[in-house]
């Protein structure tokens, strides 16, 4: 596949550009910056980059116009820009994005006049050359807010056409270094852009807009832009609802809780009236995972409770599962989830369960607790042919068998 291998050298190339100095001069180290930041992106490194944008000394000085000149200012300030879209550390680097910009044109009327002033036949480079630049500017500008609000819907469009009329000026102007500048980040413009929640889940329900704008939401103090390069690979298949069972296989702190909050939203609004279990295999679990959800989704109306793992039920869980529409979600163990099914307590007066996620689903090999858990998803896959599964796990050896032991066609 030519893409991946196009990634994979990316990826070789960042690794080797990183170690090496971004160059000897201001500007060469402003311009190697720029390549390495896109081969970064390119290279699915994206993590990798914001951490050496922060770690390192900030590769583009501040200058001043009367001594650099128009050309030299621009590029540092959208160079500066680009950067910060890069990393969007926080909403602080969004913003700056944005000052940068409008700050350039406001020194556009200062400087443009004496820059396009020059004789010798350069007159209509310099003008071509500046046309390259105002079109990189407004793409760099489109891009800075489509990666924090989502809008315009067309931004991929409209940032390649800013672009692309750039590489063209460039090519004109015979400019070449310009022009293969701007392809790099032309092509990193795009994975940024297809990266972002935004993005990624696009034309889903308005719960889903209300999650994406409550998680980059400019008080949160680290707002999620863009999803990791495992939860992009896991996304589609985690959503289609097609797919009755999905097993996902992703590294600890990967952001798999994150991938079944997006799967509850939609289960919640495709289903009428139904519920979600997420079982979890320690008490310790059933609080920590309770607290984020109330804190992800109790502000989009979700209800979330939990039921303590032990093997009877007390007179609070007894209230609650006695009364419909008590809860959405429902945390706890695969054992008390097995007492509920087998006392009825689950019922919850004909609702139907649309959803069972099951974190640390490699604990299904683990003597008799896996053995409980592998009971009560058999049970439920038995009694309730319309429940869907999703399993998380940081490994476990047999992940296609799993799935097609729940449901061999989806």
């Amino acid at each position: 596949n030519e893409g991946i291998e196009f990634r994979d050298y990316c990826s070789l190339a960042f690794d080797i550009r990183r170690v090496l100095p971004l160059g000897e001069t201001e500007d060469a180290c402003v311009k190697g910056a720029i390549r390495l930041a896109a081969v970064g992106v390119l290279g699915d490194r994206s993590a990798d980059i914001r951490r050496y944008l922060n770690e390192n000394t900030w590769p583009v000085p501040e200058v001043n116009a009367d001594e650099a000149g128009w050309p030299k200012l621009f590029l540092f300030r959208v160079a500066d820009a680009f950067l910060r879209v890069v990393r969007k550390k926080s909403w602080d680097d969004l913003r700056a994005v944005a000052r940068a910009i409008a700050e350039l044109r406001q020194s556009q009327q200062l400087y443009e006049r004496e820059y396009l002033q020059q004789e010798n036949g350069l007159r209509q480079v310099a003008a071509i050359e500046l046309v390259a630049f105002y079109q990189l500017a407004k793409a760099v500008e489109m891009l800075g807010v489509f990666v924090g609000k989502g809008t315009p819907r067309t931004a991929l469009d409209d940032v390649d056409f800013h672009l692309s009329r750039a590489v063209k000026a460039a090519d004109s102007a015979g400019i070449i270094e310009l022009a293969l500048l701007l392809r790099w980040i032309s092509m990193a413009a795009r994975v940024l852009i297809r990266s972002t929640i935004w993005h990624q889940l696009a034309a889903y329900n308005s719960k889903m807009t209300d999650f994406k704008r409550a998680l980059t939401d400019e008080l949160q103090t680290r707002p999620l832009f863009e999803l990791l390069p495992p939860q992009r690979d896991a996304i589609q298949e985690v959503m289609h609802t097609g797919n009755r069972a999905v097993v996902v296989e992703m590294p600890t702190s990967s952001g798999k809780t994150l991938l079944a909050e997006f799967r509850i939203i939609q289960t919640k609004v495709n289903v009428a009236n139904a519920w979600i279990a997420y079982l979890v295999p320690t008490r310790a679990l059933v609080n920590q995972v309770t607290v984020r959800l109330r804190r992800d989704l109790g502000p989009l109306g979700f209800k979330i409770e939990q039921a303590t793992p032990a093997y009877e039920l007390d007179a609070l869980e007894e209230e609650l599962l006695a009364a419909p529409g008590s809860f959405d979600v429902l945390v706890t163990t695969p054992e008390k989830l097995d007492l509920l099914i087998r006392s009825g307590a689950a019922d919850q007066g004909g609702r139907p369960l649309g959803l069972v996620v099951l974190d640390e689903a490699h604990n299904l090999g683990d003597g008799e607790r896996g053995l409980r858990s592998e009971l009560v998803l058999a049970t439920i896959n038995r009694e309730s042919p319309d429940t869907h599964f999703l399993l998380l796990t940081p490994f476990i050896p047999n992940a296609e068998e799993l799935a097609t032991w729940l449901d061999d066609e989806r």
